[in-house]
């Protein structure tokens, strides 16, 4: 038996279990770990009390892991309720007005197959067109530009402002193969791991393939934030992804679409569904720029970083660098594979309630995934109770 609880208890903690068993994803190690500590509360009653801390860390663990999943996942969102209730303020009266018009001219063309004098009609020609082109690009610019309701604010907050070049850098700052740029002198300053101890003539030659690296890195979060994750809209000419031009066609179907529309809500409804499928296919292409086109940036920088290194006469140098070039290549395919995942719609659910240390640790994980080449340790300053907050 206490063979038995030794193999348990120190031999299969989750670090032996990772490199011994293939599971299929962390999670599975993890609740494999939780059966055993189950197992060991029975036939170790004695330290009952360190498994169950076990147990509430990994189960803690899971449940933080579980809401970064949820977060990284939904990060295309449009505020519908805030739009709608905005335009229905604003625009009320013009779907009224563009109905009342539909509503003539539908009583004239009645009245003439009844066989009225046509000089007896004041005939009402573009209005309604015109009035429903105004209405559904209202719509439309609402729900992609807005910066507080709109796409737009959130492509801004969740994807351009810091979050996707943390993600894209953090294996190669895990790896070291970063460079920073001296605003005094304007050169580029590499790791010093990598040139200190070495030859000059060694170091000149790892620091530029490494700047040359740094420079194709950074083009290539540059292309895709600036070029490709933009709103495009006949007044915003860009190369962007998200792309909202409406056609002749489009307004078209969209016209068939609203004839049963009674009210300016349901209106909106036929409208918004109509942008959210042009939201799903534009998720499709950048899904697929990124397993392509990104994909193959990287895994040319990669590769010249490698030819570069190869006229280092240090071997040992050259060797360790190609370890660490290849475990960031291995890495950034998996952010790849991650940020592809970010490109969904958000789910509206509803989130269990959970107290401020819950958040405190969600924040502090995201923090440690993102920056993973510095070790963060929290520190209490004053013990506190933990206030529950409701989910939403």
């Amino acid at each position: 038996k206490e063979m038995l609880v030794y193999f348990l208890r120190y031999v299969c903690n989750s670090k032996v279990l990772d490199i011994s068993i293939p599971f299929k994803e962390t999670r599975e190690r993890d609740q494999e770990r939780v059966e055993i500590c189950n197992l060991l509360s029975k036939i170790d009653v004695a330290n009952v009390k360190e498994y169950e801390e076990e147990i509430r860390n990994i189960t803690q663990k899971l449940m933080i892991n579980r809401e970064l999943k949820t977060i990284e996942e939904n990060r295309i969102h449009v505020n519908v309720d805030g739009i709608k209730d905005r335009l229905i303020e604003k625009y009320s009266n013009d779907f009224i007005r563009y109905t009342f018009y539909q509503d003539e001219r539908t009583k004239q063309f009645t009245l003439l197959k009844e066989g009225k004098n046509a000089d007896d009609f004041m005939f009402i020609q573009n209005a309604p067109e015109r009035i429903f082109r105004e209405l559904v690009f209202r719509v439309r610019d609402a729900f992609v530009s807005s910066d507080e309701y709109g796409l737009n604010g959130y492509l801004s907050l969740n994807f351009r402002h810091g979050t996707l070049e943390d993600e894209l850098r953090s294996p190669l700052n895990k790896a070291l193969l970063t460079a920073k740029k001296d605003m005094l002198t304007n050169e580029y300053i590499v790791n010093k791991y990598w040139v200190e101890y070495c030859h000059k003539n060694d170091a000149d030659l790892i620091r530029n393939a490494m700047v040359q690296f740094h420079i194709e890195t950074e083009s290539i979060i540059t292309k895709l934030k600036s070029k490709y994750i933009q709103i495009r809209t006949e007044e915003k000419e860009t190369e962007g992804i998200f792309d909202y031009r409406l056609s002749k066609s489009d307004i078209f179907n969209l016209s068939t679409s609203t004839v049963e529309c009674s009210t300016y809500d349901q209106f909106l409804d036929v409208i918004i569904n109509y942008l959210w499928e042009i939201t799903e296919k534009n998720l499709g292409v950048i899904k697929e720029l990124l397993k392509t086109e990104i994909q193959d940036d990287y895994t040319n920088a990669f590769n010249n970083l490698k030819t570069n290194i190869l006229v280092v006469t240090n071997k040992d140098k050259v060797r360790e660098l190609q370890q660490k070039i290849n475990e960031a290549s291995t890495d950034m395919q998996n952010v790849l594979d991650r940020i592809s995942y970010w490109f969904q719609r958000s789910t509206e659910s509803k989130h269990s309630d959970f107290d401020l240390q819950f958040a405190f640790d969600l924040g502090l994980q995201t923090i440690r995934n993102m920056h993973r080449e510095v070790e963060f340790t929290a520190i209490c300053q004053k013990e506190t109770v933990s206030e529950k907050i409701s989910g939403v």
